[in-house]
C-alpha cells in the first residue's frame, strides 16, 4: 500500500473509531483509477491468449 501511496495512485485517511484505534481507509486517486483500467484491459488480453493456447486440440 506504501508503494501504491508513494506511486500517487493511492490516499488514505484517519478516521476515529467508538469501538477501538483509529481507522485508515483507502481509495484510489485519479491516476489510480485510471491505471487498473489499464492493468484490467492487459489481464483480459493475457487471460483471453492463455484460454486460446489451453483450449486448442
Amino acid at each position: 500500500l506504501t508503494r501504491l501511496k508513494n506511486d500517487g495512485l493511492l490516499n488514505y485517511r484517519w478516521e476515529e473509531s467508538t469501538s477501538g484505534p483509529p481507522r485508515k481507509y483507502y481509495e484510489l486517486t485519479e491516476l489510480g483509477k485510471t491505471f487498473l483500467n489499464e492493468l484490467s484491459g492487459t489481464w483480459t488480453e493475457l487471460s483471453d491468449a492463455v484460454n486460446i493456447i489451453t483450449n486448442q486440440k
